[in-house]
C-alpha cells in the first residue's frame, strides 16, 4: 500500500505542474495586474511568471520530467514486482505472471498520469486561469530559485537554438481587432453586454480607421456669412431648424463664434416694438375732435 501511495502522490505532483503551467501562460496579463493592484495574494508573483515564459516553463519542465522518471521507475521496480508476486500466488505461470504483471502496473500509472495528471488539471486551469495562477505562483517561484542552475541552463539552451534558427522567444501575440470582435460577440452571446452596446463599441472601432474628412460633414452645417447681406441672414434664420448656428466671415473655417437664433429673434422683436411705438399716435382728451374725424368710440 505504501508503494502505491507514493505512485499516487507523484501523479498528482505531475498535475500540480501541469496545472501551474496552463494556468500561468493562460492568464491575462492585464488581469492580473488588476488583481495585483487590488492586493490579491500572488497575484504580483503569477504575473512576473507570465512576464518571463523561458524561466517559468523550464521550472515547469524539470518537475515534470523527474516526476515521470521517478513515477516510472517506482512503479517498475516496486509496483511490477508486487503485481507479479501476486499474480503467481494465484496460480499464474511464472512467464506469464512477470510480464502480466508489469504491463498491468504501467499501464495502470499511465492512464492515472494522462487522466489525473494532465487532463484533468488541465481542464481546471482553463476554467479559471487568474485565480489558479494566483494560488500557484508561490510554490512555482519557491521551486524556480531553488533549480535555478538548471533553470538558467535549460533556458539559455531554448533561446540558443532559437537565435540559430533566426527567431525571437519573445512573445508576438498581441490582442487583434478581430479578436476584439470576437469577444464582444462571445460576450453579447452570454448576455454580458447588451446588443447596442456591441455596436457602439465597433462604430468606436470602425471610427478609427476613417480619415478624418471622411467623418467631417462641414457642407451640410447651416451657418451665417458676416459677408451676406441683412436679406440673405434673415433667409438663413427662417429656413434653418437649428437655435444655434456659427458665424463665420467668407468660409466655414473662419469662425468667429456662435449665435442663438432666440437671441437674434428677441433683438428684432424689441426693435419691431420700439419702432412701433415711436409711430403709434397721440391719445386725445375725451371730447377732442380727431384730425380726419369729429368723433370716435373712444370719446364721450
Amino acid at each position: 500500500m505504501l508503494e502505491l501511495g507514493i505512485a499516487l502522490l507523484l501523479i498528482l505532483l505531475n498535475g500540480l505542474f501541469a496545472l501551474s503551467e496552463l494556468a500561468i501562460v493562460s492568464a491575462r496579463k492585464a488581469r492580473l495586474k488588476m488583481m495585483a493592484d487590488n492586493g490579491r495574494t500572488g497575484a504580483s508573483i503569477a504575473l512576473k511568471l507570465a512576464e518571463e515564459p523561458g524561466r517559468f516553463l523550464s521550472t515547469v519542465q524539470i518537475g515534470i520530467t523527474l516526476v515521470g522518471i521517478l513515477a516510472g521507475a517506482f512503479s517498475g521496480a516496486a509496483l511490477g514486482a508486487k503485481l507479479t508476486g501476486i499474480l503467481e500466488g494465484w496460480g499464474v505461470p511464472d512467464r506469464a505472471a512477470e510480464p502480466l504483471g508489469y504491463g498491468l502496473v504501467i499501464g495502470t500509472i499511465t492512464y492515472l498520469s494522462v487522466v489525473v495528471g494532465e487532463l484533468v488539471p488541465k481542464h481546471l486551469a482553463l476554467k479559471n486561469p487568474e485565480g489558479i495562477a494566483c494560488a500557484d505562483a508561490p510554490l512555482m517561484a519557491f521551486i524556480s530559485r531553488i533549480a535555478a542552475p538548471v533553470v538558467w541552463l535549460l533556458d539559455a539552451s531554448t533561446q540558443l537554438i532559437f537565435r540559430l534558427l533566426g527567431q525571437s522567444t519573445e512573445s508576438e501575440s498581441a490582442v487583434t481587432e478581430e479578436e476584439i470582435k470576437t469577444i464582444m460577440a462571445e460576450a453579447e452571446t452570454a448576455g454580458v453586454i447588451e446588443t447596442g452596446e456591441r455596436k457602439m463599441i465597433a462604430g468606436v472601432m470602425r471610427l478609427g480607421d476613417r480619415a478624418v474628412r471622411g467623418a467631417m460633414t462641414r457642407t451640410d452645417v447651416d451657418w451665417i456669412d458676416m459677408e451676406d447681406t441683412a436679406f440673405e441672414v434673415r433667409e438663413t434664420l427662417i429656413n434653418t431648424p437649428h437655435s444655434r448656428l456659427p458665424v463665420a466671415a467668407g468660409h466655414p473655417d473662419n469662425i468667429l463664434g456662435v449665435v442663438q437664433a432666440r437671441e437674434l429673434l428677441a433683438a428684432a422683436l424689441r426693435r419691431s416694438v420700439k419702432g412701433g411705438a415711436s409711430r403709434r399716435p397721440r391719445p386725445y382728451p375725451p371730447g377732442a375732435d380727431h384730425p380726419r374725424h369729429s368723433r370716435c368710440s373712444r370719446c364721450p
